[in-house]
């Protein structure tokens, strides 16, 4: 049943992708996974409870993940920060570009008009900003980062940047674009070193 459970959320994630949260329909997925009317809702009572899964389970995990790694790295703070970007911008292929990144579409989407999406999402990226924010304060203590660097907004900033370069990307559909935008940024974190 788990396995039935974490199709539904794998496909409905990949529809998400493509249609946004309100263009997915349930009995499309139903349909492609052959599944019953009955086991879908056993899971997914309605189609919020499946959006709200789909954050809890497979984007907050993830992100955190990718992102986490900044404090799992050697190196300076600078460096960790660097090469956490590199990862995620290389991670951007055709496809994700022309997609856009699945938390800022869903930011767009469904944060305006939805109270638990919204909660969802900010708090992910605000976890995001504390790992980004606590890199920036271990290389002002560790001397890597210049000491009159304001951490918070620089964590913001860089968040910010980050999911911007994928709107701008996906605006274009150029990954030229994307990465021109990400390799602005790396600038920007190495102009902060001492």
């Amino acid at each position: 049943m788990t396995d039935t459970r974490q199709a539904i959320l794998e496909k409905n994630f990949e529809v998400m992708r493509l249609n946004g949260f309100q263009g997915t329909r349930s009995d499309k997925i139903i349909e492609d996974l052959g599944i019953t009317k009955g086991a879908f809702y056993y899971y997914f009572p309605t189609k919020r409870d499946l959006g709200y899964a789909v954050i809890d389970e497979m984007l907050t995990p993830g992100y955190l993940k990718l992102w986490g790694q900044v404090r799992q790295q050697t190196g300076t703070a600078p460096d960790r920060l660097v090469s956490v970007i590199r990862l995620v911008a290389s991670r951007a292929d055709s496809q994700n570009i022309r997609l856009g990144c699945p938390l800022n579409n869903l930011v767009q989407e469904m944060a305006p008009i939805d109270e638990g999406f919204k909660q969802r999402l900010d708090s992910l990226s605000q976890q995001i900003i504390a790992m980004i924010r606590e890199t920036i304060e271990s290389g002002i203590r560790e001397g890597s980062i210049r000491p009159e660097v304001n951490p918070t907004g620089v964590a913001h900033l860089v968040w910010a940047s980050v999911e911007g370069s994928f709107s701008i990307g996906k605006a274009s559909q150029s990954t030229g674009t994307f990465l021109t935008a990400i390799e602005a940024l790396v600038s920007y974190i190495n102009s902060l070193r001492t």
